[in-house]
């Protein structure tokens, strides 16, 4: 899994650093789209106006093989919110952003790939931008509704206040967000000023 969540500095929650203003969201999702204990955090961070990390690229693998590269940072000059999910045999892309994103599949065409991948081995291919990518691998649009993100949360909330039911993101799932946001925070060490 990738995630991007860059910024332009907007100067609010200047006192608490990027991983717990802005990479906690993609930390919720990736602790719940893995679902698996994390066995290892890897992480880098710079401060560049105050006493805490701008920017991070934070690295979680978990117990199960799967492994997250996570990057924030308020010091860009474009605002991007990306997830990608990488597997053997798809490939998705969702800009939260856009709200749209793509999945790609291999299955369904891989007879096509693998002739396509032996003709450009042995040569009988010279110029592979001749290729249509769209023959080789299956292609489908995903639209992302259009709804208020912050919203939606709240409703949710109230709902399994009102119904009295388990809320779709639990406490436990806050809080151990919370607890590898401190892990990231950690592994970047005090060296994010030198």
């Amino acid at each position: 899994m990738e995630t991007t969540r860059i910024s332009p500095m907007t100067f609010r929650s200047i006192d608490v650093g990027v991983v717990l203003d802005m990479m906690i969201h993609d930390i919720d999702i990736v602790l719940k789209l893995a679902n698996s204990p994390v066995s290892k955090i890897d992480a880098v961070g710079v401060s560049v106006i105050g006493q805490v990390e701008d920017i991070c690229n934070a690295r979680l693998t978990f117990k199960s093989g799967c492994v997250a590269n996570l990057t924030a940072s308020r010091m860009a000059m474009k605002t991007d919110r990306r997830l990608r999910l990488f597997s053997p045999d798809a490939y998705v892309s969702i800009d939260y952003q856009k709200r749209n994103g793509s999945l790609i599949r291999r299955n369904g065409n891989i007879e096509a790939v693998r002739e396509a991948a032996a003709k450009a081995r042995s040569g009988q291919v010279q110029d592979l931008s001749k290729l249509n990518f769209q023959d080789l691998v299956h292609i489908e649009n995903l639209q992302i509704e259009e709804a208020d993100s912050l919203r939606a949360e709240l409703d949710a909330f109230v709902e399994a206040v009102n119904n009295k039911t388990k809320p779709i993101v639990t406490a436990e799932d806050g809080m151990q967000a919370v607890e590898v946001a401190a892990r990231i925070v950690e592994a970047i060490g005090p060296s994010i000023l030198a």
